[in-house]
């Protein structure tokens, strides 16, 4: 399941997202949205869960929780439109 999150820190790295998602359960891949020119993150990521109930379960525990000062916001990823 894959999963969007906001409001992150233009200077996140990838590896604290993973150590925040990796306590509910396996993290298949992380990606974090980045400015090309500037190689900053542009505010939010999208973290891909195999397990569907881990998965909610962690949008349920960590939407609005802080990460580096700032309030995450969790929510089911839309599909990609082609």
């Amino acid at each position: 399941m894959r999963i969007f999150v906001g409001n992150l820190a233009s200077d996140l790295a990838e590896e604290e997202l993973l150590d925040c998602f990796s306590e509910f359960g396996e993290v298949e891949e992380i990606r974090l949205i980045t400015d090309p020119e500037t190689g900053l993150s542009r505010g939010f990521a999208f973290v891909t869960m195999p397990d569907r109930q881990q998965a909610r379960e962690v949008i349920g525990q960590l939407h609005r929780t802080s990460l580096r000062g700032r309030p995450m916001q969790l929510e089911y990823a839309r599909s990609r439109r082609g």
